[in-house]
């Protein structure tokens, strides 16, 4: 990774952000105009997750577990014997940072940086699976054409070197797997949680299409002075909806 200061990371929520409205992304990212947030908010998530990473790094967690919310007490309860969840985990909050100009004669600096919640082996399937806990939140809309599913996919297999993988695995073995392990209402909670999983297949032909999505937009991200503003705003949600002039 580069030292003299032309390092730019490219993330999932980066791309998400230029994707949904050019104008929110010049905010945030560009201006760096943050705006102060409810961190109780990812509470749960992330309780959640640290769980699922201990859990995958052989710690016993039933202590931590007895002294938590009956709601995480719960979601856990759902977890545990879920499938992914038992099987050995290959890697737990791996972070990647991989070159995006590694076959290139480009000296953009341009990394694409994330973080994977975890990485298992489907010994029956003989693929390799990237699980996301969704905790509290839903699984995109278009998972397939998401920009997480493609940045995380293209990631590993990139870094399959990195991760010791057999030399000879081919893009058709590698999937990604949202688990979505929704909140209930504290009426609903004698109810048993509904896990739900969303799974998108990798493939040679997918790996180039993203590779060129990814290169484009990131190049796009880099060297835009200008950020259109869409007709109608696309995210309700948006911390700059007062701000932004829509």
């Amino acid at each position: 990774m580069p030292t003299d200061g032309s390092f730019q990371a490219i993330t999932a929520d980066r791309l998400k952000s230029w994707s949904r409205c050019q104008k929110q992304y010049e905010f945030q990212y560009v201006k760096a105009l943050h705006w102060p947030t409810d961190t109780r908010s990812f509470a749960l998530g992330k309780d959640i997750h640290k769980l699922l990473d201990y859990q995958a790094r052989g710690l016993d967690v039933t202590q931590v577990v007895q002294t938590a919310s009956p709601l995480i007490q719960q979601m856990w309860a759902a977890l545990s014997d879920y499938p992914l969840v038992t099987m050995p985990a290959l890697r737990s909050e791996w972070a990647f940072h991989i070159d995006l100009d590694h076959d290139h004669d480009l000296t953009s600096g341009l990394w694409l940086t994330g973080r994977v919640d975890r990485i298992v082996w489907l010994e029956q399937q003989e693929m390799l699976c990237i699980v996301d806990w969704k905790t509290g939140t839903a699984v995109p809309k278009d998972p397939e054409n998401d920009w997480q599913t493609q940045v995380y996919l293209y990631a590993v297999y990139e870094a399959r070197h990195q991760l010791a993988l057999p030399e000879n695995i081919t893009h058709e073995q590698l999937c990604f797997k949202y688990v979505e392990v929704p909140t209930q209402k504290q009426s609903d909670q004698k109810q048993p949680i509904q896990i739900k999983e969303k799974t998108v297949v990798y493939s040679g032909e997918k790996h180039r299409l993203a590779k060129q999505r990814l290169l484009d937009t990131a190049l796009k991200l880099q060297n835009s002075t200008e950020y259109v503003l869409p007709k109608r705003c696309p995210d309700k949600y948006c911390a700059y909806s007062s701000v932004c002039g829509i």
